[in-house]
């Protein structure tokens, strides 16, 4: 037994050494306070709240519900961060320790031994200061290591470094927030405010337009104050450039809004999953009542009317000269084809290749039923 303590108070000591893997940091530059790099910085693609591990997202057709964090200072040990969020601004503080060129602090730190068995060492760490350009810059590291006796020893790390400019009203060419008595409206670079503070919460302007919660629903609203889309939703996410719209939900329905700000897809399906198959323009998955269908931003391909729905492949058997995308949907106990279109083909597996009626590698055009009909 004496022994085996000696072997995995080893183990242990080598285990821990791992922290060993961390490369020296050498971009931060001097600083006798940290108030250098206090201010304003976008969250763009959630890079900075990642790091601080906090926010989320609402999965792809929901991102960046934090767009802005502001840095903050109680003395020389707690750093304050202010964000907002669609359920209101939001703080948390984090105690550290300022360092000759950076601001320290452990996210988590933990370190565990119950000798003989088990071991374990996990640490994610912030050094937060400025780079030679005044950028904000973060480095990260998280170490996980660990032994158990009844399981195999785990070793894993992670560490990189990131870069943020400082958001200089001054310099914007949109609208910015501003909050007064609990409420938030716009100001512009020379801070003359504008849109007066009336929203529970709100988002940056992009291309003249931005998301505002008022009287506990979202809408949106131009850089004149004008509603451009009516105060109406539960949740409206940030324009996605592929489907070059908007997901909306209202009631526990999802849809789809175009940049009209009109719903092509109509607010009433239980879940819409988008896909990130690279086909022009995308497709979405539609879910209502336990079926499935398929829509676009051309519109609905299909009403949800499938048991069972798989991605849209391409299949060269469709058409022999280019890949024809289907996907295999079942209908009352039935397999289909469905093309992007919305038509339903019937076939039969045989022998490891389909037939479409009958006849191996084409598709009778004329004979293809749409899934609407289908339905009927």
């Amino acid at each position: 037994m004496k022994n085996y303590c000696l072997y995995f108070l080893l183990i242990s000591f080598i285990l821990s050494g791992c922290r060993s893997k961390q490369l020296a940091v050498t971009d931060f530059v001097s600083m006798t306070s940290p108030v250098a790099f206090e201010g304003t910085y976008l969250n763009k693609g959630d890079t900075l709240s990642s790091l601080f591990n906090i926010g989320g997202s609402w999965g792809l057709k929901m991102r960046d519900s934090i767009q802005f964090i502001t840095f903050k200072f109680n003395g020389k040990d707690t750093l304050k961060l202010s964000y907002l969020t669609d359920a209101g601004l939001q703080e948390k503080s984090y105690k550290g320790k300022l360092k000759n060129n950076f601001f320290e602090i452990h996210l988590e730190k933990k370190h565990i031994i119950i000798p003989p068995v088990f071991y374990l060492d996990r640490i994610d760490r912030l050094r937060i200061g400025t780079d030679d350009s005044t950028n904000l810059l973060i480095h990260k590291w998280y170490n996980l290591v660990g032994f158990c006796i009844f399981a195999s020893a785990v070793d894993g790390g992670n560490e990189y470094t990131k870069r943020f400019t400082k958001f200089d009203i001054e310099k914007s060419e949109e609208l910015t927030p501003f909050q007064e008595d609990g409420k938030w409206g716009y100001a512009d670079r020379k801070h003359n405010l504008l849109i007066p503070p009336q929203f529970e919460s709100v988002k940056i302007f992009s291309d003249g337009v931005a998301r505002v919660k008022k009287d506990g629903k979202w809408g949106i609203i131009k850089q004149d104050g004008t509603v451009f889309v009516p105060f109406i939703y539960d949740k409206i996410s940030e324009w996605d450039k592929v489907l070059s719209a908007r997901n909306v939900s209202r009631n526990g329905k999802e849809g789809y809004i175009n940049s009209d700000g009109e719903e092509f897809i109509p607010v009433i399906y239980d879940e819409i999953i988008r896909y990130t198959r690279n086909y022009e323009g995308g497709i979405m998955e539609t879910r209502l009542n336990g079926k499935y269908g398929f829509a676009s931003p051309k519109g609905v391909i299909c009403p949800p009317v499938f048991d069972e729905v798989s991605y849209f492949t391409p299949h060269p058997f469709m058409n022999q000269t280019t890949d024809f995308p289907v996907s295999v949907v079942t209908y009352k106990g039935q397999p289909y084809l469905l093309d992007m279109e919305g038509y339903v083909y019937k076939y039969t597996y045989k022998y490891n290749r389909f037939k479409l009626k009958g006849a191996e590698f084409s598709v009778d055009q004329e004979s293809k039923l749409s899934s609407f009909q289908l339905e009927k």
